[in-house]
């Protein structure tokens, strides 16, 4: 529906290079490899993406924040402003722009639909507007690095 620019992202690795500054990631160390692969388990957001409970205008801040999506690293510190759809409930999400296979850069995006339109879409949060007014917001963001909900989980004895 619509995408709103992310100035200062990092999205790691990108253009299929393994080092942020480029042509410079030829080769990984063990502790890079480790630290990814443990980060990556699943796609997650470890902080912050997040959005107030209310907001008196169609306009919402979605604060800056690290995620995994999709086996790539997103950093953002700046605050990017969204806008909501009026009348209904629409849904916000990180969304990774690719030309050619290659990510170019990460963008959040409003949609209609909470269905991600792809692989590279992460749902954030669901903001209900009416009458030009964001009256709720509902966090939707998987914080959960390990993709278990361990609390779900039940233990017995066995003999």
């Amino acid at each position: 529906m619509a995408e709103f620019t992310i100035t200062d992202e990092t999205v790691f690795p990108t253009r299929n290079d393994v080092s942020q500054t480029l042509n410079k990631g030829k080769r990984w160390s063990e502790q890079t490899v480790n630290d990814w692969i443990t980060k990556i388990s699943t796609d997650f957001v470890e902080s912050g993406f997040t959005v107030p409970a209310t907001d008196p205008d169609l306009i919402i801040p979605v604060a800056g924040g690290v995620a995994y999506l999709n086996g790539y690293f997103v950093e953002t510190t700046a605050s990017v402003n969204v806008t909501a759809i009026d009348d209904s409930t629409s849904f916000l999400f990180l969304r990774l722009k690719k030309v050619a296979g290659l990510v170019t850069e990460a963008v959040l995006a409003v949609e209609v639909s909470s269905t991600p339109t792809g692989p590279e879409d992460f749902l954030l949060a669901s903001l209900t507007a009416v009458a030009g007014v964001i009256i709720s917001t509902q966090d939707l963001r998987n914080t959960n690095k390990f993709g278990v909900n361990f609390e779900a989980l039940v233990f017995s004895a066995r003999g």
